[in-house]
């Protein structure tokens, strides 16, 4: 399940210019067998559970429903169905589509998930989003991430581990040989990391 990636204009906010880039999921091309659609269900009531039903209707669509081929299988869980939806946010002007993945073993429950939250529990983990572009503009500004030689590129994502939610990065270019990167809280534009070092618990 690959994402292709498509960048706006450049933009200018406090001074700072910075690209907003989406990825957007193209087309599945596994080619793989479609699972039974009890499968897709098992999935469905998972993630409703975590997202809450009226949520997840307004802003879930079907990507794929799928088996899972034994090479292409996780070694280390007992998946065997593969069902992926996609989960369209939007915060501000910005949209995209991101793809949210239940990973099921022969029975239909989830031993394996990209993109859960559980805001349900935790409203603050889906939208609305508090950290618009320009707010997450500022927040490096604010934390002292330097322009660089070219503008910023913010990017949108599901940040897997210990934090476990939708975050934004926004890297600079110092020189030919690299930069910085903050990860900034989409919930409320903390910065969380930098340059893979947490800095807010």
């Amino acid at each position: 399940m690959t994402e292709v990636e498509d960048d706006s204009d450049v933009k200018v906010y406090n001074g700072y210019s910075y690209k907003v880039f989406a990825q957007n999921p193209g087309p599945s091309q596994t080619g793989w067998d479609s699972a039974p659609d009890s499968i897709r269900v098992k999935s469905h009531e998972y993630l409703v559970e975590n997202f809450g039903l009226n949520y997840f209707s307004d802003h879930f669509t079907l990507y794929i429903n799928q088996i899972i081929p034994i090479g292409a299988r996780s070694e280390i869980t007992s998946e065997m169905y593969v069902v992926a939806y996609l989960y369209e946010i939007t915060i501000g002007d910005f949209v995209t589509k991101k793809i949210v993945a239940t990973f099921q073993d022969t029975i239909g429950i989830p031993v394996r998930t990209e993109g859960v939250t559980n805001r349900v529990i935790n409203p603050e983990l889906g939208m609305p989003f508090d950290a618009t572009p320009e707010r997450v503009v500022q927040a490096a500004i604010t934390y002292g991430l330097k322009q660089g030689e070219y503008p910023w590129t913010l990017r949108f994502y599901f940040f897997y581990g210990e934090v476990n939610r939708y975050v934004w990065s926004v890297s600079n270019s110092l020189s030919e040989s690299g930069g910085r990167t903050l990860v900034i809280d989409a919930s409320n534009s903390s910065v969380i990391f930098d340059g893979g070092t947490i800095v807010i618990p």
